[in-house]
């Protein structure tokens, strides 16, 4: 194939994190992640003002609070400063240096910082990129490193926030990436996220008042798609049996509408109930199971594949929700989410089609989907798995195109420590808001980012996974 040296099944893992209420937009600032220069920046009238350095980082000392980048590499940042800033930042990496131009007090001044020298994307992610290598082992170590006991990973840094929900996901999501990276490697890691998933799956916990991570939506159906792949990869009876009681309870949990919201039966107010991007999930997940064997709910799944349809707008674009008055929040990404759900249960149909070429043609707004970009990026990887080798050249050149856009966000998002960090989005910024919190201050952390860059960049050589296109063992 073509584009096999350059496919990149393009992830991370999940905005899973519900947002309480939108905030009006420009009341706060949104803190954007420096990379290896290690820091965070705010965007202030289209300039980059440095907001915080990392102790021990390769700003730290020779960049301050309040200065703003000007250039980087000799080159202005321009329209798109974090898009230019990023890919400055990527060949920087490859140098081991970087100049950078800044004001300090209104006076211009160029500061060379030593960079990590990891090597290039040279344009693109490729598949056997040795920088793509460096970055997987740092951040699969950091992973393992940061697995607790009983087998959990939190989603909290200071793991001192004990929200069921949080851990299951990072729980989940970390054994979905190091599955889908080297499933004999960390092996371990895999069986202490195993022994917890199957400990949190009782029956007395999956109902609307469980203290576990399972009374909300989108653990129960990351949780099945965690379970589907495990059960793809190993055959393990007994895990076979945990996936069919999260399977039924995810039939159980879904609303009249076909669709599935945050929590069963319960809506959080305008736009909460019934989301695409939940539908979506829990659709992939009732197709990987199917994938590998396992008898899903007809019923259940042709409800949400009308639901998910009833989304798509005119212009093709998929809705935030098609209940409550959120039908004109659109998002590429949550295009990407409708498309692998309808590609896995084989539903066509004009609908579909308007939503593959609005998908195809707004593939660069996948990077800015709410809540930080994580589920858009997700629904993207899987896409770019199901897509893989097509024969329509549109769609095979979906993965290249992408992986060629996200050089300068993932640039960024890496930590100089090994993991990845959410990016704020435009979503995010104008609707989005957590808790009335910048975006560097949301309940989204490494665990959780690390898991879906993995995915991401393990996609461009050997895709594990059913939900990124690698086919498992039917049982």
């Amino acid at each position: 194939m073509a584009i096999r040296t350059s496919r990149i099944c393009l992830l991370i893992l999940i905005a899973l994190l519900a947002c309480p209420g939108p905030t009006a937009a420009g009341e706060m600032d949104d803190h954007w992640n420096l990379g290896s220069l290690g820091g965070t920046a705010d965007l202030v009238k289209k300039r980059v003002v440095i907001q915080s350095l990392v102790a021990k980082g390769p700003g730290d000392g020779k960049l301050k609070k309040g200065d703003v980048i000007l250039t980087a590499g000799g080159t202005a940042l321009g329209a798109e400063p974090f898009d230019t800033l990023g890919r400055m930042l990527d060949l920087g990496e490859k140098a081991g240096s970087v100049v950078l131009g800044i004001e300090r007090g209104g006076a211009a001044q160029d500061i060379k910082l030593k960079l990590p020298k990891l090597g290039s994307y040279t344009g693109a992610f490729v598949a056997g990129n040795p920088k793509i290598k460096k970055h997987m082992k740092a951040a699969c170590d950091y992973v393992v490193k940061r697995q607790l006991g009983g087998g959990v990973w939190h989603s909290y840094q200071d793991g001192q926030k004990h929200r069921g929900d949080g851990i299951t996901t990072a729980t989940v999501m970390s054994g979905l990436g190091l599955m889908a990276v080297d499933p004999k490697k960390y092996k371990n890691a895999i069986k202490g996220a195993r022994g917890f998933v199957l400990a949190e799956v009782r029956p007395a916990e999956l109902g609307p008042d469980a203290t576990s991570g399972l009374h909300r939506n989108w653990p129960v159906a990351l949780t099945a798609l965690f379970l589907a792949e495990l059960y793809g990869q190993t055959g393990d009876k007994t895990v076979r049996k945990y996936l069919e009681a999260m399977l039924d309870r995810l039939a159980q949990n879904q609303e009249p509408t076909g669709g599935w919201s945050h929590f069963p039966g319960f809506s959080e107010g305008a736009g909460y109930k019934s989301l695409s991007s939940l539908t979506a999930l829990a659709l992939i997940a009732q197709g990987v199971a199917s994938q590998t064997g396992v008898k899903v709910d007809g019923a259940s799944v042709e409800k949400g594949l009308d639901y998910l349809e009833a989304c798509i707008s005119d212009d093709g674009a998929m809705a935030y929700s098609k209940v409550n008055g959120a039908t004109g929040i659109q998002s590429a990404g949550r295009g990407c989410g409708g498309l692998v759900a309808f590609h896995m249960h084989g539903r066509t149909g004009a609908s579909v089609d308007k939503l593959r070429t609005y998908v195809l043609a707004h593939y660069k707004e996948v990077l800015e989907s709410h809540p930080a970009p994580l589920t858009g990026v997700l629904f993207a990887a899987m896409l770019g798995g199901q897509w893989r080798g097509a024969a329509d050249k549109e769609r095979a050149a979906f993965q290249a195109r992408l992986a060629e856009h996200l050089v300068p966000f993932i640039t960024l998002a890496r930590h100089p420590k090994g993991f990845f960090m959410a990016q704020p989005s435009q979503e995010t910024r104008s609707v989005g808001r957590s808790q009335n919190k910048p975006n560097a201050d949301r309940s989204v952390h490494d665990p959780f980012w690390a898991t879906s860059i993995l995915l991401m960049l393990h996609g461009a050589t050997k895709p594990r996974l059913v939900c990124l296109g690698a086919k498992a063992r039917k049982r």
